[in-house]
């Protein structure tokens, strides 16, 4: 019975270290073949610094290092030419829809980074009348013949920084026909609100030559089109709107 239980035991213990030594081959063919590192990628501009871990074998020891690589930098030349293609990114961004920044009617946009080159840039302007500090162009006052503005530029790159001035001109809207009828009567409406603030507003009885009279907005749109047709001796017709 004795002989039984040593053999059993032992019978345990082989196939307890062959379950082991199975288990630590299949691991070490797993294992893939330790790689060797000539170097460490650098980030890019503007990037942040990237922290590699990895092993040195040195004087017959293996030690694990962590080690942060810092991202690429601009000097010399490299710089300046940097900065020159900066700037085409921030007028090639500024324009927006706009045809060029001699054409704008439309508003323009302010790039605040140059991501190729981890730079940044700001904006100031000598009038913000027309255009905010956002670049949202206001041009419905703007005269026929455009406004001129100076778009003041300054791009940095850690503790550098070049400035530029960017003429910018913005022209009035576009309007259609019928929102130039519009313009006109509301600009004869703002010259009869002008006249005398102390009494009742006149309504103007002619704009651009035209006999025009005011009615209120009825219900039914019939009404507009039967007033419309009345004969031009009912035109000299007021009313007063409230």
């Amino acid at each position: 019975m004795k002989l039984d239980k040593k053999r059993d035991k032992i019978f345990i213990a082989l196939s307890v270290a062959a379950v082991t030594a199975a288990v630590l081959v299949l691991f070490m063919r797993s294992q893939k073949t330790p790689q060797k590192i000539t170097e460490l990628k650098r980030p890019d501009y503007g990037e942040d610094n990237y922290t590699y871990n990895f092993h040195a074998l040195y004087d017959n020891e293996d030690y694990a290092v962590e080690f942060p690589v810092s991202a690429k930098k601009l000097s010399g030349t490299e710089l300046q030419a940097a900065f020159d293609s900066a700037y085409e990114f921030i007028i090639d961004k500024m324009r927006g829809d706009n045809p060029s920044l001699d054409e704008v009617r439309d508003n323009l946009v302010f790039a605040d980074s140059i991501p190729q080159y981890g730079m940044k840039a700001d904006y100031t302007l000598n009038d913000y009348s027309v255009i905010s500090c956002f670049g949202e162009v206001n041009n419905s006052g703007v005269a026929p013949g455009g406004q001129k503005y100076i778009v003041s530029a300054r791009i940095s790159y850690e503790m550098l920084s070049q400035d530029y001035e960017i003429p910018v001109t913005v022209l009035p809207p576009v309007y259609d026909e019928e929102q130039i009828k519009i313009n006109k009567i509301v600009s004869e409406l703002e010259k009869a609100d002008r006249a005398d603030s102390e009494t009742d507003m006149k309504l103007p009885e002619s704009v651009d030559g035209l006999e025009i009279a005011f009615v209120k907005h009825p219900e039914n749109r019939v009404w507009i089109i039967l007033f419309l047709c009345l004969p031009r001796s009912y035109s000299g017709i007021t009313s007063v709107l409230y």
